[in-house]
Order: structure tokens, then C-alpha cells, then sequence
């Protein structure tokens, strides 16, 4: 994958790699960290609050419904 986001014409899919900080004040994009877009997220890192949060801030922002954005890999970890 080349910097931090592809896009699969064929099978309209975005792919997103993320760098989250967990904990913030507030959820928002804060520039690139590496080939990944860093996100703080309002949200601890427990109970896959975080992820969730995540999720919907992304589904939010590209103005898609929810159920249209998954995680696909980094459950567990800050890289997504």
C-alpha cells in the first residue's frame, strides 16, 4: 500500500491504515504518522470502546452509514 489510504475501483472499496491514540479529548484526524493517518479518539481502550468510536467517527466523516466501515485488522493494537 502506498501512504495511508488505497482505493479498489473494482470492488469500491477504501482502504484506510490508521495510527489511533486512544484516550483523547477529542476525536479528529491529527496529520500522518508514518504511511498511516493518525486519530485521536475520545474513547479508552477498553471494552473495544475505542474501536468502536473509531468506527464511527470514520463512518461519520465520509458521510457513510456505519455498517459500511469495518475494522479489518488491529483490534488489539493502535495500527489498524
Amino acid at each position: 500500500m502506498s501512504g495511508w489510504h488505497r482505493y479498489d475501483a473494482q470492488a469500491a472499496r477504501l482502504t484506510l491504515q490508521i495510527h489511533a491514540r486512544p484516550g483523547a479529548r477529542r476525536t479528529t484526524a491529527a496529520g500522518l504518522h508514518g504511511d498511516a493517518l493518525k486519530i485521536h479518539v475520545a474513547a479508552p481502550p477498553v471494552d473495544d470502546r475505542a474501536n468502536e468510536a473509531l468506527l464511527a467517527w470514520i463512518a461519520a466523516a465520509l458521510e457513510l452509514p456505519r455498517t459500511a466501515v469495518q475494522l479489518r485488522a488491529g483490534a488489539k493494537s493502535r495500527r489498524k
